[in-house]
């Protein structure tokens, strides 16, 4: 047992054996109620309206108030004690008196942090000038049995921030702000929805078809109807169907599930707002969007500008648009309009140097919307309405009258999120039965994230339907963007995590990852090195050469090449942090990527990388980082021994003849290079010349 789970059990049974001594007085530490007179933030502006005066001795008022709450403080003074109780909404200072109290002022020793007490007494102000209540009488309303932490801050509490959102909520008041700011975006919502004629309704999360947009499902068994079903990715289709049903307008806040990789503003299980109005058009749609989100905006933060990310963002209409046809081609002058076939953009794409994941497998409109999502969408940053998508991108969307090649379709962008997806609905039953026919051929050629076939939706439509636009916003990402959070996981109560302690499969076998799973891009990763190296040049050139390396040997084992180039590059992220303290090298990389949702993969690969952590090295990933990443320090060295220290000079023959020469870069394990040729399965010879073309090909970046 480890000294700090000692500990805590130790503290678990003098918790205990306090719970003794309070129920030998004859208290009911776990009673079924208590009767509040006010709430604690009821009585602080009681006493700011009474303007109480500060006594030269306690003198309380007359009136008589019972509060209920934790004590997040405890101070005995000999004969006097002072407390800080919370409830839901404020704190207020609690006086116990001997004098008042007696014999029970006894029992003030067996308090704890974290002990529900309910409070009897009467306001005072101290000589400080603070609001206190004086105790008369205290009932227990429940005992703590484990400490409360002091508080929970930085990155080393990250993951218990989320695992134990509730100590979170308890210490950090900037949580509880942030969860209110959330409360508060779908009051406002709700209300306005309403106030403008929306009905609320709900409609089934399991159903025998996942459609309503394009995305991987997840699928569950059905025990009693022995079937298959898919969770919702999306309530459109259901909401479309109550449209039909007779309903003009109608909203959902609806929890959806896609099992897609994780990343800082994607979550598998989320929770989307979707609405659909009767004889809209998307231009309608877009006009009212705009009123909503910005008096959203002017109603929970008291005016039009926000601080996103240290950015202000002004939210205030109207707001720009563009065509997703004009921002690509500004972006990576790749005109869309002149390469409407999927094999003439993967070749133009592939011409411009322009590298997209998986991009064997994508149809047309998902072709383009990576290629937008690659060069364009981070550089929007003020709210803009992008318009035109491929009709190819929009299976459940209306042609464009002028243009049949485009969608009557707007997302709103902001800060290179993609918050808000509405457009024109197809109402056309015989047209979308077209579409989703050829969503289900590319679904079958390998596109897993294309629509399925719906017939039951397809038969409802066949009833009839009048125009229509409809609207989808993810509530998690507005809120993290609206209280600057990285991760959606931080504006969840409780979002799903890993078994602790729990080998993930990617620790107990070799697997292969995208980097659509990675949850980080090499802009991304840049970001986080240019944020903890800051200015250590030797650090960043070290780094580089790594991700060269690491790039070249996925390559050899026909691996993702910049999946691997992003563990060789974030490998010594929390060296400045810690290289006074070696053996905690890696877990804080681990903590700063956790949080930005890099794929456990990468991170166990990173960790395992300090070979004082004696990790298991049970992947190719985590056995060719631990064993180039000594390497490189060994070729840099030999390169600047030479007489022009430039890497062209170095040749495999010098490498070896410098490795056998323990003097030369002392520093260098070379047991751990030797383990290469084990790990690896390629004589060492050849690993060095690998690693050397590597770095040779940077050497510029290298200055060698």
């Amino acid at each position: 047992m480890s000294d700090g789970k000692k500990l805590e059990k130790n503290d678990i049974e003098i918790r205990k054996n306090k719970q003794k001594e309070i129920e030998k007085s004859g208290y009911n530490l776990y009673p079924d109620r208590f009767e509040k007179s006010h709430n604690i933030d009821e009585i602080l502006k009681i006493a700011e309206s009474e303007k109480l005066s500060e006594a030269d001795d306690i003198k309380p008022s007359a009136q008589v108030f019972s509060v209920a709450g934790r004590i997040m403080t405890l101070r005995v003074h000999g004969k006097l004690a002072f407390a800080n109780l919370q409830d839901a909404k404020a704190k207020i200072q609690i006086a116990f008196s001997n004098e008042i109290l007696g014999e029970n002022f006894d029992l003030i020793e067996n308090f704890d942090l974290g002990d529900y007490l309910g409070i009897v007494g009467k306001l005072f102000i101290t000589h400080k000038g603070e609001v206190t209540l004086m105790t008369e009488e205290f009932l227990f309303l429940g005992k703590a049995l484990r400490q409360l932490p002091e508080k929970f801050h930085g990155l080393k509490d990250q993951e218990a921030l989320y695992r134990q959102r509730y100590l979170d909520l308890l210490v950090n008041e900037d949580t509880r702000n942030r969860f209110k700011i959330r409360n508060s975006v779908i009051k406002f919502l709700r209300n306005y929805l309403e106030n403008n004629d929306f009905d609320e309704v709900e409609t089934p999360i399991l159903s025998s078809s996942a459609s309503g947009a394009l995305a991987k499902p997840f699928i569950t068994h059905h025990n009693a109807l022995d079937e298959d079903f898919y969770l919702r990715i999306a309530p459109e289709t259901y909401l479309k169907r109550l449209i039909i049903g007779g309903y003009e307008k109608v909203f959902e806040f609806a929890k959806c599930f896609r099992n897609e990789g994780i990343d800082p503003s994607h979550l598998q299980e989320f929770t989307m707002l979707e609405y659909y109005s009767a004889y809209w058009n998307w231009q309608d749609n877009m006009k009212f969007t705009e009123q909503m989100i910005s008096s959203m905006v002017k109603e929970v933060f008291g005016g039009y500008e926000t601080n996103v990310f240290d950015q202000k963002i002004n939210w205030q209409p109207p707001y720009d648009i563009v065509t997703m046809r004009d921002i690509i081609y500004k972006d990576s002058k790749i005109d869309i309009d002149t390469h409407q076939t999927v094999e003439k953009l993967k070749l133009e794409i592939a011409k411009r140097g322009i590298e997209i994941d998986d991009i064997e497998n994508f149809g047309y409109g998902n072709l383009v919307d990576a290629l937008y999502k690659k060069v364009s969408r981070n550089k929007i940053i003020k709210p803009t309405f992008l318009i035109s998508h491929p009709i190819a991108l929009s299976p459940l969307a209306r042609n464009n009258n002028d243009n049949p090649d485009v969608a009557d379709r707007f997302q709103l962008i902001v800060n290179g999120w993609e918050i808000i997806n509405a457009y024109s609905e197809l109402v056309d039953p015989v047209e979308q039965i077209k579409r989703l026919k050829e969503q289900s051929e590319l679904r079958a050629s390998g596109d897993e994230e294309a629509m399925m076939m719906d017939e039951d939706y397809v038969k409802a439509m066949e009833y009839g339907m009048p125009p229509i636009s409809g609207w989808g916003m993810g509530i998690d990402r507005i809120v993290a963007l609206l209280t600057s959070q990285e991760n959606l996981k931080d504006c969840i109560y409780f979002p799903l995590m890993r078994e602790k302690n729990k080998k993930s499969k990617t620790e107990m076998k070799d697997i292969e990852i995208t980097m659509k799973e990675a949850g980080i891009d090499r802009g991304g990763a840049e970001k986080l090195l240019k944020k903890y190296l800051k200015d250590d040049d030797y650090l960043y050139k070290h780094s580089l050469a790594v991700e060269a390396v690491m790039k070249k040997f996925a390559k050899h084992f026909k691996r993702n090449e910049d999946v691997w180039a992003l563990a060789g590059l974030l490998h010594d992220l929390d060296y400045p942090l810690t290289k006074n303290e070696p053996e905690k090298h890696g877990l804080i990389t681990e903590e700063i990527l956790s949080k930005h949702g890099v794929h456990p993969e990468i991170i166990y690969a990173i960790k395992a990388h300090n070979h004082l952590h004696e990790l298991t090295l049970d992947t190719l990933l985590a056995k060719t980082l631990y064993s180039v990443e000594e390497l490189t320090g060994l070729i840099v060295a030999c390169a600047l021994v030479q007489i022009d220290k430039k890497l062209s000079s170095v040749s495999v023959e010098s490498i070896n003849k410098k490795f056998k020469q323990k003097s030369f870069a002392s520093g260098v394990n070379r047991a751990i290079i030797r383990k290469a040729e084990e790990f690896l399965g390629i004589e060492l010879s050849e690993i060095f010349r690998m690693s050397l073309e590597a770095m040779q090909e940077i050497s510029d970046d290298l200055n060698l």
